[in-house]
């Protein structure tokens, strides 16, 4: 490639003047600083209320619970709890009411899966607020433990041998913490804190031969009405931990605990908390479920800000595929609307004139015939538009490839990674790198065509020569670089 110096297009006086004053007009207000915040900003249930007669069909999901009760909400955040809205099932009847108690003292609520996925939303002073979710079938006839009664409504149902006349219907509900920071081990770590909080109240009301002194003794505190305020206790606590610093290690004693262990969790040194924590969240699934081939044409198309749709019906891996581009499109910003997981009722987003990249459960009636489409449920792939190929192919696919493998490798048959092992992290860690290297290496003269004015010491203006870097750049990589 021929060398160029920087030689401005227009007089830099005049682009740097420009600059200051776009700034001016369109820059970000008031103070920018992000505040410290708490380790979660608020605690929400959401699902379908007490009492009240639903159809089998789709219900609106409803407000159950919020913890601090004056938090603001954002607009729209329940129907991302349950973008599809909630269905209710009945629950088959026994004279032993077996089917009951398994529902609501069976242990398998503690498990990581398809049941537990994260959602994004931008407050309006463009903070990134995280949606840490568990979605978690119980009976309409029972609130938890920690839910106010509201008026008009019976009080808690524990009989300890249920009415034979009783109709127990059925719907999943949503635990969801909602915090600035994407600690997701740790905060996954509290919703199951929750619910074993949860399991105990249900064990001692339903099999009532058993007692708390019958579970591990990390919990403080052992009576009857003891679950309503130590659920509420444990999440203040946890909320008004100090958040850790960069490196700085944290316990929380889980209450319940199988080993009376306390969890710690250690934010990442080098800010990029958010990647890492997508690298161990994302990256495993979307290699389970993309090749390589469906991967490179998805990730080119986010690079040339294309619109971009990804359909599955499991929410966990909907929303690992989608967020794994923050990670992977390293060092770049995906500057355009990412959503996991679209609410069913906010379709006509998809019609809007900017691109995206958007997670639907399903397909929807029309998709607009520009939209890139990575459709799961059926196992089809709709790319309107052939892209540019990667330049230097050849030498990612050498670092790439055995990684690729190695990861691949790590799978079981028929079991989805929907919990990251070291191994898998360290890998999907090294895979993010070699992609940030690689895209870094088309831009590693960057520097030399940008021109700075110092005139204003304390409010400095540079200006990227474009023209001037394209025209540095071999032919075969001008396409892909513009």
């Amino acid at each position: 490639a021929k060398s160029h110096s920087p030689v401005p297009e227009e007089d830099p006086a005049h682009l740097t003047d420009q600059e200051r004053l776009s700034r001016m007009l369109h820059g970000a207000k008031g103070n920018m600083k992000a505040p410290e915040g708490m380790l979660y900003e608020y605690f929400l249930v959401v699902g379908l209320r007490q009492k009240k007669i639903y159809t089998d069909a789709v219900n609106e999901p409803e407000l159950l619970f919020k913890h601090p009760p004056d938090a603001p909400l954002l607009p729209k955040i329940i129907d991302f709890c349950f973008p599809d809205g909630v269905k209710t099932r009945r629950l088959q009847k026994t004279n032993s009411f077996s089917s009951l108690y398994s529902l609501v003292c069976s242990p398998t609520q503690f498990t990581h899966s398809s049941n537990s996925f994260i959602f994004m939303l931008t407050t309006d002073t463009k903070d990134v607020l995280y949606g840490i979710c568990v979605k978690k079938e119980e009976s309409l006839e029972h609130y938890p433990s920690f839910i106010p009664e509201e008026d008009g409504e019976e009080s808690h149902i524990s009989p300890a041998i249920p009415s034979r006349k009783m109709q127990f219907v059925v719907a999943p509900r949503v635990y969801c913490l909602v915090s600035r920071y994407p600690f997701f081990p740790l905060h996954f770590d509290i919703l199951y804190g929750v619910f074993a909080m949860e399991h105990v109240n249900n064990v001692s009301t339903y099999l009532p031969g058993l007692r708390a002194d019958d579970f591990p003794q990390s919990s403080p505190e052992k009576n009857s009405k003891m679950e309503i305020p130590q659920v509420l206790t444990f999440l203040e606590k946890f909320r008004k931990t100090p958040v850790p610093s960069p490196g700085q290690s944290i316990e929380i004693q889980l209450p319940y605990s199988t080993n009376n262990k306390p969890v710690e969790f250690t934010r990442p040194f080098d800010g990029g908390e958010e990647e890492e924590a997508l690298c161990d969240w994302c990256i495993p699934i979307l290699f389970y479920f993309l090749s390589k081939q469906e991967f490179y044409r998805l990730f080119l198309a986010c690079l040339f800000e294309k619109k971009i749709v990804v359909i599955c019906s499991d929410v966990r891996v909907l929303s690992s595929i989608v967020l794994s581009f923050i990670p992977m499109l390293r060092p770049f910003l995906y500057q355009s609307v990412i959503i996991p997981i679209l609410p069913r009722a906010l379709d006509s987003l998809l019609d809007a004139p900017f691109s995206y990249l958007i997670g639907l459960t399903q397909k929807p009636v029309a998709v607009p015939s520009d939209v890139f489409v990575c459709n799961l449920n059926e196992k089809t792939g709709r790319f309107p538009q052939q892209l540019p190929e990667f330049p230097r192919l050849n030498q990612l696919e050498a670092e790439f490839k055995k990684l690729h493998k190695e990861l691949k490798s790590t799978y079981k048959e028929g079991e989805i990674p929907y919990v990251t092992s070291s191994k898998q992290f360290r890998l999907s860690k090294q895979i993010s790198s070699v992609f940030e290297n690689h895209l870094e290496s088309y831009f590693k003269t960057f520097r030399n065509y940008c021109i700075r004015d110092l005139s204003v010491m304390n409010k400095p203006i540079t200006i990227f020569m474009k023209e001037s870097f394209l025209d540095s750049q071999p032919k075969s990589e001008q396409v892909f670089s513009t």
